[in-house]
């Protein structure tokens, strides 16, 4: 299958995933829910390699940047006719406008995981493409376990996938247990020091997917390598701690998991005479974080109401206004909770670990 096939069977996929799911693909448009085995079967050339050098135009293709081309040094070739040492150069691209990588300066000396097309003429440059699982050598570990062991396990079924979760004490995310429920059996996939889970030889089937959550915590999201179900879709506004996937003979199933705390910060702003204020600007920060460093959480909504979700334990303090600057939705300049106009009179809020703070009600200094 040609470069041009390929990429018009993926395109035809994009448009019809864009009208269904527009808020889960990339900024160019496109849906990457390719496994490493999908990326890997249909790229020309699977390599790492090493970003050395940019040159100038003074006409760029896209404005703003005047990189013309980028080069890079092979180190590692997985698939394709090339050879460790070997330059590759590659055409400055545009992420948004056409689905390819945008190169910069500063990101010389970074490696690279590429899964690679061969240009259509042998005097063209190289693009990468953002509709795969091209990505920085750092953020690869899924792909690299697979790569790395290829002839052992060439033709096996396998799940995997990457637990990540930001803010907490407890970040570690080694040793975690994931479940992958079947219909007589459950397994269980334990990550390494990187997050990265897989387990080989699972007979194809239905499964149901769930971490094993410590206290305080919550899926986030599920990244899948396959379009979230029409039910999945309508009711995506409802998390769930598990996701459902079918595995295939001889293929790869992928589920990304992104935990947050599950904790809440919640309450009411109303005016003097009890009515609900909206689109009043909340920050809810440390107590130690400059004035001038405070910035909206959130904003109350009709009701009055605002949510900050994922607080981390410490002590805070809320602040409504906190650019200090009087508007028609907020006409009062900066206070603080509770109903205090000096910053050094406000209450603090302590937070625990799991803990969420309901029913804060404010109301707004006279």
């Amino acid at each position: 299958m040609t470069h041009i096939n390929r990429s018009l069977i993926r395109v035809a996929l994009v448009l019809s995933a864009l009208f269904m799911f527009a808020d889960v693909a990339s900024p160019c448009g496109c849906f990457n829910s390719a496994t490493v085995l999908d990326d890997y079967e249909e790229a020309d050339l699977v390599i790492v390699a090493r970003f050395v050098s940019v040159t100038k135009t003074k006409t760029p293709r896209w404005p703003l940047n005047d990189i013309d081309t980028a080069t890079m040094i092979v180190e590692r070739v997985y698939k394709g006719d090339v050879k460790s040492g070997d330059n590759l150069i590659f055409a400055q691209g545009n992420v948004t406008l056409d689905c390819s990588w945008t190169f910069y300066e500063e990101e010389i000396g970074t490696q690279y995981l590429l899964y690679l097309y061969r240009p259509e003429k042998s005097t063209d440059h190289f693009i990468v493409s953002a509709c795969n699982r091209s990505r920085s050598l750092e953020y690869a570990n899924d792909d690299l376990l697979y790569l790395d062991n290829l002839d052992k396990v060439r033709g096996r079924t396998r799940v995997s996938g990457v637990l990540d979760q930001d803010g907490g004490a407890d970040s570690d995310v080694v040793g975690r247990k994931i479940r992958i429920l079947g219909k007589n059996k459950t397994y269980v996939a334990i990550t390494d020091k990187n997050g990265v889970y897989e387990l080989y030889d699972l007979p194809p089937d239905k499964y149901i997917l769930e971490p094993e959550l410590r206290f305080g915590w919550k899926v986030e999201k599920f990244g899948l390598t396959r379009r979230p179900t029409r039910s999945e879709w309508m009711h995506g506004m409802k998390p769930s701690n598990r996701v459902a996937f079918t595995l295939r003979p001889k293929r790869h199933f992928g589920v990304d998991i992104d935990l947050a705390l599950s904790n809440h910060i919640g309450g009411t702003v109303r005016d003097a005479k009890g009515k609900p204020l909206q689109w009043v600007c909340v920050s809810f920060a440390p107590v130690e974080t400059p004035e001038k460093d405070l910035d909206c959480n959130d904003l109350t909504d009709v009701e009055g109401s605002f949510r900050i979700d994922g607080a981390e334990a410490g002590t805070y303090m809320l602040v409504f206004n906190p650019r200090n600057k009087p508007t028609a939705e907020m006409p009062f300049p900066r206070f603080y909770y509770r109903d205090a106009t000096e910053r050094e009179k406000a209450t603090a809020i302590t937070v625990k670990h799991g803990e969420s703070l309901n029913n804060l009600n404010v109301v707004v200094p006279r």
